[in-house]
């Protein structure tokens, strides 16, 4: 835990950005899949589970990025370990798709250095 020590200020930036992120996924993915679910049934009608699945997917997926932002917040020891690879991850996917994702590759790789930093290291506990 991080008690007593400071948050970095990026941490604080990135927390908030996957709080509001997470809230919106899970709230678009229950509005959306009702949605969803009733088109898809003037479509194919008696297929509505399927945006039910879809919207699950969204909610729990949503749920799972909750749990990363609150853990950026309270400096979570396993979220360091996560977050860096995830950035990693993503950091070579951009490079997969080079040139196109080569902004999305920049900023991963910054923060993948950023989440080396001493003080980002202290407040994850690490």
């Amino acid at each position: 835990m991080a008690e007593g020590k400071t948050r970095p200020l990026l941490i604080t930036i990135l927390g908030i950005l996957g709080l509001i992120g997470a809230v919106a996924l899970i709230v678009g993915s229950i509005v959306g899949g009702a949605a969803l679910a009733e088109y898809i049934a003037s479509m194919i009608p008696g297929s509505e589970f399927i945006a039910g699945y879809i919207s699950a997917v969204g909610v729990v997926t949503g749920i799972i990025a909750l749990v990363i932002a609150i853990g950026y917040l309270k400096g979570w020891k396993p979220i360091w370990y996560i977050a860096v690879i995830l950035y990693i991850l993503s950091a070579i996917m951009g490079i997969l798709s080079f040139p196109y994702g080569i902004v999305g590759t920049i900023i991963d790789i910054l923060l993948i250095w950023y989440f080396f930093r001493p003080g980002v290291k202290e407040w994850f506990g690490i």
